[in-house]
């Protein structure tokens, strides 16, 4: 059965302008990942961060590489796609629940 794609209503142009074209480069990802700062907790990958930023001339060149090809393809692997939420207590009496926020952990966290 063949549909009858004439039929379709009149799209509006977008309002937001194109994103432009982003290179990772292995000197860019190098320098985020000398700025982690190694007192922090793993995140849910459990790698210490004393290695991500010990080893961040050799990590640079296979993430940059894995970055730009998850976004030229508009993809993310699996694991991207999980995080943890942990609920973190702000103030008042701890049994309500209006009394938290949600706080998610991602495998991948990078902080410039």
């Amino acid at each position: 059965m063949e549909e009858d794609l004439g039929n379709l209503p009149q799209m509006l142009p977008s309002p937001y302008e194109c994103m432009p074209d982003i290179i990772f480069s292995a000197e860019g990802v190098k320098k985020l990942l000398l700025k982690i700062k190694i007192d922090k907790a793993s995140g849910p990958d459990l790698i210490p961060a004393r290695i991500l930023r010990d080893a961040a001339s050799e990590l640079a060149v296979v993430l940059s590489s894995l970055f730009q090809q998850s976004y030229d393809s508009g993809t993310l692997p699996c694991a991207w796609k999980l995080a943890n939420i942990c609920a973190i207590f702000k103030k008042g009496s701890k049994a309500d629940l209006k009394n938290y926020r949600p706080v998610s952990l991602h495998p991948l966290h990078l902080k410039s």
